[in-house]
Order: C-alpha cells, then sequence, then structure tokens
C-alpha cells in the first residue's frame, strides 16, 4: 500500500507540474510570453496524494520526432489509446506494451479518470482532444504490478505554445526538461518525498538514448527510482513516467514499450 501511495503522489504532482510548464490553458497568450522568456534567458534549444477511495478503486478492479511544418494535419488524427484488458496501444503516438507480458495490470477507464481527476461524460478522440486544447492533462495509461510495487503510466498535454514558438521536438523536450527539473524538486518535497533529486538526463528507449528527466526519493521507509521520457506528435505531447524501486525496475518498464509503425 505504501508503494502504491508514493507512486501516485509523484504522477500527480508532475501532472501539476506539466501544467505549469506545458501548453493548453485559459491564457495560452501569457504561457507562451512565459515559456519566450524562459527560452530567451537559458538559451537553450530547447500528483497531490491520491485518495483512499481511488487507491480501493484499483485495489477492487485490479482483473519522438520532430515536429511537423503542418502540425494542424497531424493534431486533425489525434487518438487515444486503446487496450483489449492487457495490450494497450497508441497509435498516435506509435507505441505498444504488452502488460500481460510484463507481469502487470491495466487500469480501466473510469480508474484512469478517477487517477486524473480527469471530468468527461464521455471519453473519445474529440473530448479528450477538447479537453486537452482547454488545458487538462489525460491519463492514457497506467499499468501495475499486483503489489503495487511498480508501474507505467503516460498522461498527455497540449502544448501548442511551446510548439509553435520551438518548432522542433527536440527544443521542446528540452525546454519542458529545463522547466521541470527545477520545479520538480519543491513539488515532490510538498508531497512528502524525502531525499529527493531530479536530474535531467538520458534513458534507453525503442532502441536509442533519448533526453530523459530522472527522479529519486524516498517515503516512509520505501525507495523510488522514476524515469520520464517525452513522446511529441504535432502540438501534443506525451509524459512516459517508469516508476519503480531500483533503476533496473524502471528500465525494464521502458524496455516492455515498443515500436508500433
Amino acid at each position: 500500500m505504501k508503494k502504491k501511495s508514493m507512486s501516485l503522489a509523484i504522477i500527480m504532482a508532475f501532472a501539476m507540474v506539466l501544467t505549469a510548464c506545458g501548453g493548453g490553458g485559459a491564457d495560452k497568450s501569457a504561457q507562451t510570453e512565459k515559456s519566450a522568456e524562459t527560452a530567451a534567458e537559458t538559451e537553450t534549444t530547447a500528483e497531490t496524494e491520491t485518495t483512499t477511495e481511488t487507491e480501493t478503486a484499483l485495489e477492487t478492479e485490479t482483473a519522438a520526432e520532430p515536429a511537423s511544418e503542418d502540425t494542424a494535419a497531424i493534431d486533425a488524427s489525434f487518438a487515444v489509446g486503446t487496450d483489449d484488458g492487457k495490450v494497450y496501444e497508441n497509435s498516435f503516438f506509435h507505441i505498444r506494451i504488452d502488460a500481460d507480458a510484463a507481469g502487470l495490470l491495466l487500469a480501466t477507464e473510469d480508474q484512469r479518470l478517477q487517477l486524473s481527476n480527469f471530468v468527461a461524460d464521455t471519453v473519445n478522440d474529440d473530448t479528450v482532444k477538447n479537453a486537452l486544447e482547454n488545458g487538462s492533462t489525460y491519463m492514457d495509461l497506467y499499468a501495475y504490478a499486483a503489489d503495487f510495487s511498480k508501474n507505467i503510466n503516460l498522461n498527455i498535454q497540449e502544448v501548442e505554445p511551446v510548439v509553435g514558438m520551438l518548432g522542433t521536438a527536440d527544443a521542446v523536450i528540452n525546454t519542458t526538461l529545463d522547466n521541470i527539473v527545477p520545479q520538480m524538486t519543491e513539488t515532490l518535497k510538498n508531497a512528502g518525498m524525502q531525499n529527493v533529486t531530479v536530474e535531467k538526463g538520458s534513458c534507453s528507449f525503442l532502441g536509442k538514448e533519448v533526453p530523459c528527466s530522472v527522479i529519486t526519493g524516498e517515503k516512509d521507509g520505501q525507495s523510488l527510482y522514476e524515469k520520464q521520457v517525452f513522446l511529441l506528435e504535432g502540438s501534443y505531447m506525451a509524459v512516459l513516467t517508469a516508476a519503480g524501486g531500483s533503476e533496473e525496475e524502471s528500465q525494464a518498464l521502458l524496455d516492455a514499450v515498443e515500436a508500433m509503425e
């Protein structure tokens, strides 16, 4: 239980930081101006704790490429991921994971909505796209071990202001990392984590080295090691987080992700 609570707190804490750094929201012009100031200054190329009710829900249902010049065309094909209860696929971000083969359980749609506090009468491509454009973050994947000792999750955010300013995936991802790393440390400490370290580094993902954030810390005597990689398609960013008790566990979760054609 403690390991699970810690991981969920990290997910939500990260979502808070991504919202602050990323893009979508009511005042996109202000966010664009802030991002431009940050980029000029750095000259780079650039989850509060969940409730007991949410934890119960999980327990009771355990059955980057360069941004295109034509981002509007890509965005028009935005789609949420799908799963059959064992295998998750996301054709928009071109990834899949066989959760069953990795020894993980896939959270249901209702569970993911609870975890991310995402409100929608109906979840489909259009409703999620509209919510993202209004500043929401959507959890498209949450796969977890039966003992809650590790999980891999994917959160999506619309980052159109940053994409419009910087243009390429490398610049957007590096700028996001440069903003997230300092903010994440304080956010995780406020969420009850101790001995927190957040660093910008590189991770092995889909056969190559990619920029990532590496997070370590402790809570209630439990250790956490987390890697986060960033995927960009059009004006949408997906943050894939692999959380375990060690670097080996975190990397094994990333290694379970496969590329889709």
